[in-house]
């Protein structure tokens, strides 16, 4: 295939672009003191490029590419108040699913240049594998979200939509190597992000959850991945 697959619909919107990249989050809570929340939302509703007709052109900068969970979002400096017993079961639950997703994070920290190498060399088996494997990774931390049993009532539906979402990226995700022509390869990154986009809402939903119930956790908390500074309402 002599087509190089470079900023689809000359749009832009880069390639695995569902969510905001962690640096630049970083950077932005260093100038404005928070995270924005409503830049987030927004860079998750970003439409996808409609490549049916659309010219390839121009390399995709995939290191604004990947980032599912937005981290170092903390906010908490001082104790919250005495917890009530939903609020005791949510922080509990909030902690055993945290440390799932940091676990997920931690084993994925160089999966934006994994992605970036498969997609410069997309005829390397090596390098679609390692893609692969990412997908795999997503998929597993999406199953060990469903084997949690003490999940409160409350927050149900939304821990079993973040769980799901985490299936359906990796495997979306796993497909996007096995694309042969151009435009499938596009068509499969395509369905990935919107995989990936609505991953992010889902994680932002259950982030929600807590805030409205009054929950917070401290920074040494593995749930504090669900601490957003700000109004984390939609």
């Amino acid at each position: 295939m002599g087509t190089q697959i470079e900023t689809i619909g000359g749009g832009n919107t880069p390639v695995f672009s569902a969510l905001r990249p962690q640096q630049q989050t970083g950077e932005q809570n260093e100038t404005s003191g928070g995270f924005d929340i409503s830049l987030f939302i927004a860079g998750l509703s970003q439409p996808n490029a409609d490549t049916a007709a659309a010219p390839v052109s121009g390399r995709p900068d995939l290191s604004l590419a990947y980032s599912f969970i937005p981290s170092g979002l903390v906010a908490t400096t001082t104790p919250g108040p005495k917890r009530s017993a939903l609020q005791e079961s949510l922080y509990q639950y909030g902690n055993d699913v945290g440390s799932y997703i940091s676990t997920y994070e931690a084993a994925g920290a160089n999966t934006g240049q994994v992605l970036t190498d498969q997609l410069n060399d997309r005829q390397n088996p090596q390098k679609a594998q390692a893609v692969r494997d990412i997908g795999t990774a997503l998929q597993a931390a999406g199953k060990t979200l469903q084997g949690i049993e003490a999940v409160p009532s409350i927050v149900s539906s939304a821990h079993t939509a973040l769980a799901e979402s985490y299936i359906e990226a990796g495997i979306k995700l796993s497909r996007v190597p096995d694309a042969q022509s151009d435009q499938d390869f596009i068509t499969a990154i395509q369905d990935y992000n919107t995989a990936a986009e609505r991953l992010g809402r889902n994680y932002v939903a259950l982030a929600n959850v807590f805030s409205g119930a009054g929950v917070r956790f401290a920074p040494q908390d593995p749930g504090s991945v669900f601490n957003f500074s700000g109004n984390a309402g939609l």
